[in-house]
């Protein structure tokens, strides 16, 4: 008797072949079966200030381009389990990226963010901003 592992790996295999040579309805059956698992890594792995800014299903949409598109070296893996490994991998290193895309530059950083309610008072007047007129001669 098989093991529910077993078979699980041998079901993502069949999908996974199916959805790599084009068959839509393989796509749709491994993409409900197996995305929320993936869904799941993107949502642990995506700093929360990113979240705010970033739906994970967006995330989500990258990886399934990066799976599906047509230089993934997943179709080479020995094994079911190698490939599943490999689109986890994906999922880590898409939001990895994100991460360090708008936390680590600091051209991009969501840490210098300031909400409106905390900006002083005097903001916008001195430096010409909302409220104010520009004087032309």
């Amino acid at each position: 008797m098989a093991s529910a592992s077993t078979e699980w790996a041998a079901k993502f295999a069949h999908y996974y072949a199916l959805a790599r040579q084009g068959d839509e309805q393989a796509q749709v059956t491994f993409v409900n079966g197996f995305g929320k698992h993936l869904l799941r890594v993107i949502r642990h792995r995506l700093n929360r200030r990113l979240r705010a800014l970033m739906d994970s299903d967006d995330v989500l949409q990258e990886v399934w381009q990066k799976i599906f598109g047509p230089d993934c070296p997943c179709a080479a893996a020995r094994s079911s389990s190698a490939e599943l490994a490999y689109l986890f991998k994906i999922a880590k290193n898409i939001t990895s990226n994100l991460n360090r895309k708008y936390l680590d530059v600091a051209k991009r950083d969501l840490h210098r963010e300031t909400h409106f309610s905390e900006m002083p008072a005097h903001w916008d007047i001195a430096g010409g901003g909302v409220g104010t007129t520009m004087k032309t001669s």
